[in-house]
């Protein structure tokens, strides 16, 4: 057993620390850049995505790749065994008489019509079917609780189908992480407003989030990204700290110095992207989604130039999609003012954000699929622990993680795994955000491999402080000292309760997923079937932190399962709190309740 050293406290681990990997996109794109980057499309193909670093990673699986638009012509002319434990689961016509010399039918004029109307048909047919079985379809195939009853897996789920990991294909990115860098370190930001822009703890993805008051005109001014004539996707996380009911809060614009402008804002508690947003005759999309205070939202915004559409999703699903023709955006370089936390329309003049904005990623050029949409909406973090960077997160949100000098790298389910051999093995990253929501929905997926049936050891071990403890602290996922799984949550009175499911096999992968929504309640699935669910709906206490919850596997805490933690189980579920001894792989977070068709196809790589 490896000795850890002593760090910034006394008693504090040595760890391999592995930071938001930021600057992971290490070649410099020049959003300015009017050079074609992608050929003329006719059709929607996946097109191969350039890799950003010199070695590219290797994936779990082959992700689908962003469809990449240019300059076009854009002239607008899831039968499960038995769950066990708990609850289980014509008018009448006349004839022509005495009429005489009766018209005869125009036979050739019969044949056109028929002619025009099956060219009608067929027309639009050619331009619906593909929308409804690329966009709305997809993007409306929700989480279902009659789901757990679909045997078999079915390929088409979202599983698997993530932007490609450190993708080329985004142009610049705002983490906002006490500063206005672009990740990239081309396109850096300025702040502007009566007083700075302030930063806080309180985020979605990473360390801080930027804060802009629209009473000081605070925004972000941002270099040029040509966005004129072309596809883009834009990608954001958003919280109001007031109502938009009667308001126009600016997030992002871009006006040429003719005030062609580009607008997306929240307008009457909607979210709203204008072509032209400074002339009577624009072209206007409105998304359906009430946007509440307090409450975080992922927002996309896709201009489609081969299907000159306009769309916008809201946490990963289709919430408006444009009728029509859409030309795109026609704004030049000259002039131009590209804003975050800022636009114009000619309703309401220029207006300015009122919030939170987290993680800003444009892609120019690029559409992305709905799939990948709804992955960077609710794929929390993804740690497929494969030896090359095995620490990394894969998803777009690229969280930080830690782990002890004791984890090895051994055979994994997938590809490779992390191997916690001792007392002292964890693995940690705080990655587990606060929505703003009462009992947000949430999905954990893994495969385990313990090394003895004998000793248990904690799985999954929530905290909202670093050292495993506070007022959030419990094993989510563990096992008793004979090797059966145990389920955990945490009750909004912060009493706990939970169930046993089966007996996990030693020296063998298995599957757990964990699942969790206020509809459903918790369900817990081996091997991707229905093990248990909760007698009744509980109501998680997850709402009451303010920071992003730290994610420990393997153990209760950094310091190892002898630290003085003082955390709350089931006393009647015996767990062995603890070190687990074994190997954990494949490790995803969604903030989502994922069904059985997905759970299937995670259970079966």
């Amino acid at each position: 057993m490896s000795k850890e050293k002593v760090t910034a406290q006394k008693h504090r681990p040595t760890i391999t620390i592995v930071p938001r990997r930021l600057s992971a996109i290490q070649h410099k794109i020049n959003p300015q850049s009017d050079n074609k980057q992608d050929a003329h499309l006719n059709n929607i193909p996946d097109v191969q995505s350039t890799a950003i670093s010199s070695t590219i990673l290797p994936a779990k699986r082959l992700p689908p790749l962003e469809t990449k638009h240019d300059l076009v012509d854009l002239n607008p002319n899831n039968r499960l065994s038995t769950p066990i434990n708990v609850r289980i689961l014509t008018p009448k016509t006349e004839t022509s008489r005495n009429v005489k010399n009766p018209k005869q039918p125009n036979v050739w004029s019969g044949i056109c019509s028929g002619l025009i109307i099956i060219g009608s048909v067929l027309t639009a047919l050619t331009i619906y079917l593909p929308i409804y079985y690329l966009i709305i379809q997809p993007a409306n195939s929700q989480s279902s609780f009659t789901n757990i009853t679909v045997s078999g897996c079915y390929a088409t789920t979202c599983i698997g189908q993530e932007t490609p990991y450190r993708t080329s294909t985004i142009t610049v990115i705002y983490p906002f992480d006490a500063n206005t860098n672009d990740a990239s370190g081309y396109a850096i930001g300025t702040a502007f407003g009566l007083s700075g822009p302030g930063y806080t703890g309180y985020c979605y993805v990473g360390y801080q989030a930027l804060v802009l008051a629209s009473l000081y005109q605070q925004y972000i001014s941002i270099p040029y990204v040509n966005l004129s004539q072309r596809s883009f996707t834009i990608e954001t996380w958003i919280m109001l700290y007031n109502s938009a009911a009667s308001s126009n809060y600016g997030l992002f614009g871009q006006c040429d110095s003719n005030s062609i402008c580009l607008s997306i804002s929240v307008q009457n508690s909607r979210f709203v992207v204008s072509f032209n947003s400074m002339v009577t005759n624009n072209y206007t999309l409105t998304g359906s989604t009430f946007v509440s205070a307090n409450i975080w939202f992922h927002l996309t915004v896709v201009y489609d130039a081969v299907l000159y559409q306009q769309r916008i999703y809201v946490n990963g699903r289709i919430d408006g999609i444009s009728s029509g023709i859409v030309p795109s955006y026609q704004g030049t370089s000259t002039g131009s003012l590209t804003t975050i936390g800022r636009s114009s329309s000619l309703g309401y003049g220029t207006t300015y954000f009122q919030g939170r904005i987290d993680n800003f990623m444009i892609s120019a050029g690029v559409v992305r699929t709905t799939c990948q949409i709804l992955n960077d909406a609710t794929l929390t973090a993804y740690f497929p622990f494969d030896a090359t960077d095995p620490l990394n997160d894969r998803s777009i949100n690229l969280y930080g993680s830690v782990s002890s000098p004791s984890i090895t790298i051994s055979t994994g389910r997938v590809n490779d795994a992390l191997y916690f051999t001792s007392s002292t093995s964890y693995f940690q990253s705080q990655c587990f955000p606060n929505s703003g929501l009462d009992d947000p929905p949430y999905s954990f997926s893994l495969w385990i491999n313990p090394s003895s049936l004998i000793g248990g050891g904690t799985i999954i071990h929530m905290s909202n402080l670093i050292y495993g403890n506070g007022s959030i602290c419990y094993d989510l996922l563990a096992l008793t000292n004979t090797g059966q799984l145990v389920a955990q949550w945490m009750l909004s009175n912060n009493t706990f309760d939970g169930f046993h499911g089966p007996t996990i096999p030693a020296g063998t992968w298995t599957h757990i997923a964990y699942v969790y929504s206020e509809t459903n309640g918790v369900r817990l699935y081996v091997g991707g079937q229905l093990i248990a669910m909760s007698f009744n709906t509980p109501i998680l206490n997850i709402k009451d932190f303010i920071t992003i919850l730290y994610v420990t596997l393997g153990n209760i805490s950094p310091l190892g399962s002898s630290a003085s933690v003082s955390c709350n189980n089931v006393a009647a579920l015996s767990i062995a709190s603890g070190s687990f001894i074994g190997a954990i792989d494949e490790f995803r977070i969604y903030s989502r309740e994922l069904d059985s068709r997905e759970i299937c196809v995670l259970a079966n790589p």
